[in-house]
Parts: structure tokens; C-alpha cells; sequence
């Protein structure tokens, strides 16, 4: 699996220094480092400051009108995310949320104004020829089919966003990240196209973005506001903006480790011995299905709007079954609800 990473301002980082830190946070963690090899990091700083630049807008991809399913799964995807990190007590809520918004959102025009990286962003979010050129240029050196993870760094994780509904139809982001993102600021989106119209729920696996309140060009604000789509994390000593600094962080290691290598320690019971389910696994196998027979007299948005809760409960009864199993061997209802599948009821 590939690491497509999508630089911010300046010459794209030609030493890779993005990568450095991610392989640094992967040590800590306890993870192998990813090889250059198995990167991808499209180079289009000469475009950014290119001027009468002509170019087609590459089609949209994301077609799918129907996609309810997909969006709930999605969602639940988001809430296995949510669970970890939040466990691991290396993440925390954030936001100027005692400043007023009026008063943010001066600061954020000015913003515009004095800091260079966010006059880039404008740039890209008002020219239309700029954004088709960059667009195309990341879209032809990725690869047509198969699972990347996509990282965006500060002006780069704009152009993610902005590219993930124009991707190849067979290729699958398993994992989204952005770091260091201006992308909350509603200045930014003022007066140009709306990026990213309709979320791709069926083509990304979920999206995790990373703000450091002190940095100067989140504004102190992540993505949920402007994209729905995106679960934000307050992380610390990144507030100088750097993507290694960001990269190094032991959540955004944990997730990128995670698709990379992902968990086998789960061990059904089917060989010799059935272990039998503890009376309290019991009575929340009973309790669930109890609430599966609850929904079955729902109907409407009523019935999918509990559906998506339970399944979210589920989830979280299973991830915390994986997390306790630590290699050994779980009675066979228990295996297979951790796999996401309702087991039969057990008799007593």
C-alpha cells in the first residue's frame, strides 16, 4: 500500500522531512518505517506560483446518488476511530471556542493578508486554472487502481480535499489524514467554488484531521464545520506548523501504522475446545438482540436513524472485545460479533 502525501507551500519538500517525522512516531510506536519506495509525493510547487496558467478541470468521479449505506458505514468507521484515539489519551478538544466568531473571523481575513500560506490557499480556492493544473498533475502520477493512504499537509490538505471526489474509480483511500489544515476558516471558502460538493463515503474509509491550537494557520478551527465529513484532533508541539512535527505525533503514527498493519490478534474458538460465554457476555448478546427486534417495529427515518445507534454500539462492544483478547482465544459468538456479524442467541 502506498502513502500518497500532498505538500504545502514552498518547494514541496524535496528532502522529505514529512517523512522523517511520520518514520520517527512509527519507531515510537513500535512500527517498521515506511521505505521512500512506498511513497508518493506529488511535486507542483512551480505551479503554485505560475501565473496565466491554462488548464481542463479534470471530471468529477463520485457519481453515486444513492449512497446512504455507504455513508452509515462510513460513520460507523469514524466512531472505531473516535474509540481508539480516544482511549489513548494522546489527543484532546480544542478550538477558540471562548473567542466570539465575529472576532475569528477578522482575524481570520486578516490572516489572508499577512501570512503567506493563506494567500496561497485563496489563490488556489479562487483561480479555477491553477486548481484544474494541480489536480492533474497529482492525478497523473497516482496509480489507477488499489488502497493508498492520503495525507495532506497545510495548503496540501486542501488539494486533498479538493481532490478526492475527482480520484480514479478503482482506487480506495483506506485512510484520510490532514494535519496543520486552513480549510476551517470560512474566509477561505468565500467567493469561490464550493470544494468537495458530495463527501466520496463509498471510495474513503474515514477521515481523521490534527490541529495544533497555536498554530497560526488552522486559526485554531478544524474541518467538522465547513466539511461534515472530517472528525477533528487537538494535538500539542506542532504549533510551528511544520509536517514532522505534525507526523511524529504517537495518534497520527497509531493510524497510519494500523492501516498498514493491521491487527491479526483476534483468535476464534474453532479447534478442540468451545470456550464457553461468560454470563455477562450473554446477557449483552441477549440485550442486543433484544434491540435488533426493537428496530424491526421502526420504520422511516426513525428506523435507520436508530439502526445507525445501535450499530454504533456494537461496534464499540467489539472493539472492545479486541482490545481485551490480546491472542486468546474467544468463544465463537464472541468472535463473530468482533468480525461485525450477529451471532445466534446462546442457550441456557
Amino acid at each position: 500500500m502506498k502513502i500518497v502525501y500532498l505538500h504545502g507551500v514552498g518547494d514541496g519538500d524535496p528532502e522529505q522531512s514529512w517523512l522523517r517525522g511520520l518514520n520517527v512516531g512509527l519507531t515510537q510506536h513500535g512500527s517498521s518505517e515506511v521505505s521512500p519506495d512506498d511513497v508518493i509525493a506529488p511535486r507542483y510547487a512551480g505551479l503554485l506560483t505560475t501565473q496565466g496558467i491554462k488548464a481542463k478541470h479534470p471530471k468529477r468521479t463520485y457519481n453515486d446518488r444513492n449512497d446512504h449505506d455507504a455513508r452509515r458505514a462510513f460513520e460507523r468507521r469514524q466512531a472505531r476511530v473516535q474509540r481508539s484515539l480516544g482511549k489513548s489519551g494522546v489527543v484532546r478538544t480544542f478550538g477558540l471556542g471562548r473567542v466570539p466568531d465575529a472576532v475569528l473571523e477578522k482575524f481570520q481575513k486578516s490572516g489572508v493578508d499577512w501570512l503567506p500560506i493563506l494567500r496561497q490557499v485563496k489563490n488556489y480556492m479562487e483561480n479555477e486554472d491553477l486548481r484544474a493544473a494541480v489536480l492533474q498533475q497529482i492525478l497523473d502520477d497516482l496509480p489507477t487502481s488499489g488502497d493508498v493512504i492520503l495525507i495532506g499537509h497545510s495548503l496540501g490538505s486542501v488539494i486533498a480535499i479538493d481532490l478526492l471526489d475527482h480520484l480514479p474509480p478503482n482506487l480506495h483511500v483506506r485512510r484520510f489524514i490532514t494535519i496543520g489544515s486552513p480549510g476551517g476558516s470560512s474566509s477561505l471558502h468565500r467567493g469561490s467554488d464550493r470544494i468537495l460538493k458530495r463527501f466520496p463515503y463509498s471510495k474513503v474509509d474515514d477521515w481523521s484531521n490534527f490541529l495544533d491550537v497555536y498554530d497560526p494557520v488552522t486559526s485554531g478551527r478544524g474541518l467538522t464545520g465547513i466539511f461534515p465529513g472530517a472528525q477533528d484532533f487537538g494535538i500539542g508541539d506542532a504549533w510551528q506548523h511544520r509536517s514532522d512535527l505534525y507526523l511524529k505525533h504517537p495518534a497520527i503514527a497509531a493510524l497510519v501504522s494500523d492501516t498498514l498493519h493491521p491487527s491479526t490478534d483476534l483468535v476464534p474458538s474453532d479447534s478442540g475446545i468451545v470456550l464457553r460465554l461468560e454470563d455477562t457476555d450473554a446477557t449483552t448478546l441477549l440485550t442486543l438482540a433484544y434491540a435488533r427486534r426493537v428496530g424491526a417495529l421502526l420504520d422511516g427515518e426513525q428506523k435507520l436513524r436508530y439502526e445507525d445507534a445501535l450499530a454504533v454500539l456494537q461496534d464499540g462492544f467489539a472493539q472492545a472485545l479486541l482490545e481485551q483478547g490480546d491472542g486468546r482465544q474467544l468463544p465463537p459468538e464472541l468472535a463473530q460479533l468482533a468480525r461485525g456479524q450477529m451471532p445466534a442467541l446462546p442457550r441456557r
